[in-house]
């Protein structure tokens, strides 16, 4: 590890004065933007000091390491994952370097995040296929509204509480037309799309009926588990089997109106 990445992991972890304008004199002699750094599950990342995600994982190691505990506990070799909102990789890149004989596609279609996800993929030699582009329920192009700064939050549904800072052109499709692609059916799906997530789910019809999906882990309101009745998503899953709902209780410090919930059928 290069000194300025020591410097700046050190710095990063800790509430140091002065780290952020140390940062700005690294890039002004020419250093990258991105930090190389340890993580959780054996796996190195490029980490941005200016991003919310990457913060997370200086001090605590990882971001939302339930869900990753929670695929590496039910994944087996041969079987599929889908990563969708995948962002720079996290969960994607710890379960091929700890299940090396699952098949991995991460999805994630903010150009300047997906860079970064190849990046990583690459820092840790791994075969994982990369799509940069968008699952929802339909074909075609549409706006990708991103914020600066968290690149987890950018989203094809804005709302009017977050600011969007730029936006994009994207293409999407649905995981039904993958599955006619050619792509492997997944045994798992991480679902994590900022508010779209039952439009995705409609793109899935096929996928949710057929026999390999055995688990889907999707966020959704802290209070999920007390509006089942009334929940347009869980009802939808409820039609193929999938009425077997908990919630992850969160391992670092990520805690926000939205929770991570495992989706089972029998």
């Amino acid at each position: 590890m290069a000194i300025n990445d020591s410097v700046l992991n050190f710095l990063m972890k800790r509430s140091v004065k002065g780290r952020d304008r140390l940062y700005g004199l690294l890039l002004k002699m020419g250093f990258r933007s991105t930090v190389l750094s340890d993580a959780k599950y054996g796996i190195k990342l490029h980490l941005n000091p200016h991003e919310h995600i990457d913060k997370i994982i200086f001090k605590e190691g990882f971001y939302e390491s339930e869900i990753t505990n929670e695929l590496l506990s039910c994944l087996q070799p041969g079987d599929t994952f889908w990563d969708i909102g995948a962002n720079i990789g996290i969960h994607s890149i710890a379960v091929k370097k700890n299940l090396p004989g699952v098949n991995v596609y991460s999805f994630e279609p903010n150009p300047k995040t997906v860079s970064r996800l190849y990046d990583n993929v690459k820092l840790n030699s791994l075969d994982i296929t990369v799509c940069s582009f968008a699952l929802f329920e339909t074909i075609g192009p549409m706006t990708l509204h991103i914020n600066e700064g968290n690149s987890g939050m950018s989203t094809l549904m804005p709302w009017h509480e977050t600011k969007f800072h730029s936006k994009v052109q994207c293409l999407t499709t649905t995981g039904d037309a993958l599955l006619v692609e050619g792509f492997d059916a997944p045994t798992a799906i991480k679902l994590d799309t900022e508010g779209s997530e039952f439009n995705v789910l409609k793109g899935c019809a096929a996928i949710l009926a057929g026999p390999n999906l055995k688990l889907i882990l999707i966020e959704a309101d802290n209070n999920l588990l007390d509006n089942v009745d009334s929940d347009e998503t869980v009802g939808f899953l409820k039609q193929f089997g999938f009425d077997r709902i908990r919630r992850l209780e969160r391992n670092e410090k990520t805690h926000h109106r939205l929770s991570n919930f495992v989706v089972t059928r029998d």
